[in-house]
């Protein structure tokens, strides 16, 4: 019995994309892009909450996004336009 190892299957793994939602037609960024955009912002913050009067610590992978100029009030994703909020203060600045 001569028996030959078997090749490993490689299975093709797709990089995420960007995806645009049906209704909206708002672009939803994904994958490394998003990641640069989020590592450029905490990176400005320090890795400190940019609420008002708040500044608790916050980590790369727990901090929260908010834009300044809503998108669907014409805002779009760039540095300038994110604070990077720990969750408390994002949920006070959506008034929740």
């Amino acid at each position: 019995m001569n028996c030959k190892p078997r090749k490993p299957i490689r299975r093709k793994v797709k990089p995420k994309k960007s995806r645009v939602l049906w209704r909206t037609g708002r672009v939803i960024k994904k994958g490394p892009d998003m990641r640069d955009l989020r590592h450029e912002v905490w990176l400005r913050s320090q890795g400190y909450c940019e609420g008002d009067d708040c500044n608790a610590r916050i980590f790369e992978n727990t901090m929260e996004m908010h834009h300044v100029t809503f998108r669907s009030h014409g805002g779009s994703d760039v540095p300038e336009n994110l604070l990077a909020l720990c969750n408390l203060c994002h949920r006070k600045a959506h008034g929740q």
